[in-house]
C-alpha cells in the first residue's frame, strides 16, 4: 500500500471539487433513466434518421441549395420549414454533424441487444459520475475504453445532476463523442452503449443545509464532495438502474486505461469468482477519518466474527490498537476511482449492517468527509477473503492523478502468475 502525500491528496480533492460543486440538487423526484435517445422520443423521430442504410441520395439532394439569407450554414433550418420537408434534411444540424449518414443514436441494430448474458453467467455496466466541466476529460477516458479495453458491450452509464438536465447538452456529447471516437460503424455502436441515469441527491433529513453551521472538513466542496463519497460508500448498491446487474465498473471522468488490455477485465473476475477488484490502495490522511478508526475498532470489537475475518486478512491496525489514540494515523483506502464491484457481495445483511452505522451519523461522512476509499477498504477486509475475493489489476496501466500500485506484466494477470 502506498502512502498519498497531502500535497497530492489535496490536489486530488480540489481536482472532485470542480466536478462535484455543481451536483449538489434538493430536487426530489424519480429517477430518470435516459437509454440510447436524447431528445425525441424514439418512435417519434423521422424514419430517414433511423435508416441506417439510406438509398443513394438523388442528384438534388446532392447538390443541395445554397442557405438563405436568413440561414447560415450548418444553422438550424428555418421556422417555416417542414420537419418532413427534404429541405430539412438538406441542412442544419443533421449535416452539419453528419447524422445524415451516421445516425448516433439508433439503438436498435447494436450489438448491446445481443450480449449472450445467458451464457455467459452474468452482466455487467461500466459506470462513470460526470458533470459539465469535465465533459473533455470524460471524452478522452471514454475513448481508452473504447480502442484499450476488450469487454462485450455493456451499457455505459453516465450518471449525473442538475448541471446536465438539458437535452441538448446530453446530445451535443454524443455527438463531439461519435466525431472524437473517428466515426464510423464501431464508434456509433460505442455511443449507443451510453445511458443517462439523472440522480436526485440531498442531504439526510434534519440534516442543516448551512455550510455556517455544519462547519464541514474541506468546506469549499461542501456539500457536493460529501454527498459523492456517501453515494459510492453505500447508496449505489441500492439505485434502481443497478438492481438487476452483476458486477460494475466505476471510473472517473480522468481516469485513464491508456495502453491496450490483454484480457476482459470482467470476464476474469467472473471466472475467478471475484467480489471486488481495484488496481491501487493508499491512505487518506488522519484530517480527513476522524472517528473511522475508532468506530473500526468498537464495531469490530462487538463483532467476533468481523474481528477474526480482519484478523485473517492482516488489517493494518495502528499501533497501539487503543480507542482514542489512533486518530493521527493515517487510514487505507482503496484508489476506487477505478474498481470493480459485484453488487450482491455488498448486499448481504452483514455488509448493510455495517454501512447503516457508519450512515447512522450523518456528520461521519457530511461534517468529518469520510470518504469511500478508506469505507470501501474497512468493508472488503471485514466481510471478504483478500486471497480468494479479491482481484488487485496489477497488469492494468491505468492513470488517475497518477500512476500508483503494484505493477505487473497483462499476461501474468491474465494468465494468473501475479
Amino acid at each position: 500500500m502506498l502512502p498519498i502525500t497531502r500535497p497530492l491528496f489535496l490536489l486530488a480533492v480540489v481536482s472532485c471539487t470542480a466536478l462535484l460543486g455543481s451536483l449538489f440538487s434538493r430536487n426530489h423526484g424519480p429517477t430518470e433513466t435516459i437509454s440510447f435517445v436524447t431528445g425525441p422520443d424514439i418512435n417519434e423521430l423521422p424514419t430517414v434518421l433511423l435508416n441506417t442504410n439510406p438509398p443513394a441520395p438523388s442528384e438534388d439532394e446532392t447538390n443541395p441549395p445554397a442557405p438563405t439569407a436568413s440561414q447560415s450554414p450548418g444553422s438550424e433550418p428555418d421556422s417555416d420549414v417542414e420537419v418532413n420537408d427534404l429541405e430539412y434534411w438538406r441542412s442544419g444540424k443533421f449535416i452539419s454533424t453528419h447524422l445524415d449518414k451516421q445516425p448516433a443514436f439508433n439503438a436498435h441494430d447494436t450489438p448491446i441487444n445481443n450480449i449472450p448474458t445467458d451464457q455467459l453467467g452474468y452482466n455487467a455496466v461500466v459506470l462513470y459520475l460526470i458533470a459539465d466541466n469535465r465533459l473533455r476529460e470524460t471524452m478522452l477516458s471514454l475513448s481508452y475504453l473504447f480502442r484499450w479495453v476488450p469487454m462485450h458491450p455493456w451499457p455505459i452509464i453516465l450518471f449525473y445532476a442538475s448541471d446536465m438536465d438539458d437535452p441538448a447538452s446530453r446530445n451535443d456529447f454524443m455527438v463531439r463523442l461519435y466525431d472524437f471516437l473517428g466515426g464510423g460503424e464501431e464508434a456509433r455502436f460505442f455511443v449507443q452503449r451510453i445511458e443517462w441515469v439523472r440522480l436526485h441527491w440531498s442531504l439526510p433529513d434534519g440534516f442543516s443545509h448551512d455550510v455556517s453551521v455544519v462547519k464541514p472538513v474541506f468546506e469549499f466542496a461542501w456539500p457536493g464532495y460529501h454527498m459523492m463519497c456517501a453515494f459510492f460508500a453505500s447508496e449505489i448498491f441500492d439505485h434502481p438502474r443497478l438492481q438487476n446487474v452483476t458486477y460494475y465498473m466505476r471510473l472517473d471522468t480522468d481516469s485513464y486505461i491508456f495502453r491496450p488490455l490483454c484480457y476482459d477485465p470482467f470476464e476474469i473476475f467472473h471466472q475467478r469468482n471475484r467480489s471486488y477488484g481495484y488496481r491501487a490502495a493508499l491512505t487518506d490522511p488522519a484530517e480527513v477519518v476522524v472517528g473511522l478508526w475508532d468506530l473500526t475498532d468498537e464495531y469490530a470489537r462487538r463483532h467476533p466474527e468481523v474481528e477474526e475475518r480482519l484478523r485473517r486478512n492482516g488489517f493494518p491496525w495502528p499501533s497501539p490498537r487503543e480507542s482514542g489514540r489512533m486518530g493521527d494515523k493515517a487510514y487505507p483506502g482503496y484508489y476506487n476511482n477505478f474498481e470493480i464491484v459485484k453488487l450482491d457481495a455488498f448486499r448481504t445483511p452483514e455488509v448493510r449492517g455495517w454501512l447503516d452505522e457508519v450512515k447512522r451519523v450523518p456528520e461521519r461522512i457530511y461534517k468529518y468527509r469520510w470518504g469511500d476509499s478508506p469505507i470501501r477498504y474497512a468493508t472488503v477486509y471485514m466481510f471478504m477473503d483478500i486471497d480468494k475475493d479479491v482481484e488487485e489489476y496489477c497488469g492494468m496501466e491505468y492513470w488517475h492523478q497518477g500512476t500508483y500500485g503494484r505493477q505487473c506484466s497483462c499476461e501474468d494477470q491474465r494468465d494468473g502468475r501475479s
